[in-house]
């Protein structure tokens, strides 16, 4: 089993804005929201951020408070090569919001009650005899953390790729202080479960940005790895 950690900030980078919304979350497929500094964000259990709870409208606001958006969604994205076979999965896809990522580890069904994104103060901690690897203790002012997993092969876009097999670890921290108060931190490990080594492996971060006219006549499309 091996480990992948990445750290990033959010909005860097992205596509414009999907044509087709995709559809809200269920009671199990969670959506919570960091707002303890300037930036509210909405987060999920299932690769997926910056997006509404709805589903159709966009989920970043800076200043809080105001109806200033920035992205209109956007997740992880992680591709790689499994015996000879090159494979990709999505945690946010820029035509309709699909995501190919479900709740919880290998094996637990989405509907498991340990299934949850875990928000501080109000859901915390995360249960440490599902998740020894999860932290029992805030380290920010607003932790969040869930798991995630790609196993579930009807998830994932027909006539795309299969499954890769990955567990996903996802932390968010927020601070209210003055030097990090227009800042959101997302932690993500990464652990194949394949008992396969994987090759060429890609890891990046896609939004469709939605600043301004972005959704209209100022549309633009631009997708980077880290």
């Amino acid at each position: 089993m091996k480990r992948i950690f990445l750290l990033c900030c959010v909005t860097v980078l992205g596509f414009s804005r999907s044509a087709v919304p995709s559809q809200p979350v269920s009671r199990y497929f969670e959506c919570l929201r960091h707002d303890i500094n300037q930036i509210e964000m909405c987060v999920t259990n299932f690769g997926r951020f910056g997006q509404h709870e709805n589903g159709s409208d966009p989920g970043l606001w800076w200043p809080k408070g105001t109806n200033r958006t920035y992205i209109y969604g956007a997740g992880l994205w992680f591709g790689t090569i499994v015996n000879g076979d090159t494979l990709c999965t999505r945690g946010y896809g820029p035509l309709d919001g699909e995501t190919e990522f479900t709740p919880g580890l290998e094996g637990m069904t989405s509907s498991d009650p340990d299934a949850l994104l875990y928000l501080y103060p109000n859901v915390w901690p995360p249960s440490a005899g599902t998740y020894p690897m999860a932290p029992q203790s805030p380290t920010s002012h607003q932790d969040s953390w869930c798991a995630y997993n790609d196993f579930d092969a009807t998830r994932h876009t027909p006539g795309d790729t299969r499954p890769i097999g990955l567990e996903v670890y996802q932390t968010v921290y927020a601070w209210n202080l003055s030097s990090t108060q227009d800042i959101i931190f997302m932690r993500y490990q990464l652990v194949n479960k394949t008992g396969a080594d994987l090759h060429d492996v890609y890891f990046g971060v896609c939004a469709d940005n939605d600043i301004g006219n972005e959704a209209g006549t100022a549309a633009k499309a631009i997708f980077r790895t880290l």
